[in-house]
């Protein structure tokens, strides 16, 4: 008789709150972790984020990017790098609004010629990979096991686009196009709202 006591207790205390908040819409306070894919860096940069740009390419050099098209132009802009042998090329974009010296988004591709007025190589850098092993000429299986299942797939021709992108603010986005299975080209960072 006690032992049902102290359920019957526990329930008609326990119960009438969790109706309670179920009518009332209370929401619970849990929050869900970042995808994996919003956390990849590249050469130690993180988008929108001033510290990082410094890091990874210098704050003399990041400065000097900076100023360069104060003079010229208004936002938004891209700097372009290449690795060693100028195979690939890495995209800095700049978006206006954002905060001083911080990069929103990347893109990365196999370089296909360059006119561009503003560009750098980097003697030291092989291939453009990213902290999370992201890189020119991998498979679809291995970008998903890096990055997950969240993306939507879409198919041009020979061409299938990845996108994995968040619906809450900030906008972020990591974009992969493949030719024949293999990535020939990627891109992450943040909208411009």
């Amino acid at each position: 008789m006690l032992k049902f006591n102290r359920l019957l207790t526990i329930t008609l205390l326990v119960f009438p709150a969790l109706f309670l908040s179920h009518l009332t819409g209370a929401k619970q306070t849990t929050t869900k972790p970042k995808p994996e894919w919003m956390k990849d860096t590249l050469l130690g940069i993180k988008p929108d984020n001033p510290k990082s740009s410094f890091a990874g390419l210098g704050k003399k050099r990041v400065i000097q990017i900076f100023r360069q098209f104060k003079m010229k132009y208004a936002p938004p802009w891209r700097y372009w790098l290449f690795n060693r042998d100028k195979t690939e090329r890495l995209e800095l974009h700049f978006h206006g609004g954002n905060e001083r010296y911080t990069f929103s988004a990347f893109r990365v591709t196999a370089n296909r010629g360059s006119r561009h007025e503003y560009h750098e190589t980097l003697p030291k850098i092989a291939n453009f990979k990213t902290k999370k092993g992201v890189h020119i000429g991998m498979s679809q299986k291995k970008l998903i096991k890096i990055l997950g299942i969240g993306y939507k797939s879409r198919k041009f021709g020979s061409y299938t686009l990845f996108i994995y992108r968040t619906k809450n603010y900030p906008l972020s986005y990591y974009e992969c196009i493949f030719s024949n299975q293999r990535l020939i080209e990627y891109s992450f960072g943040t909208d411009v709202p």
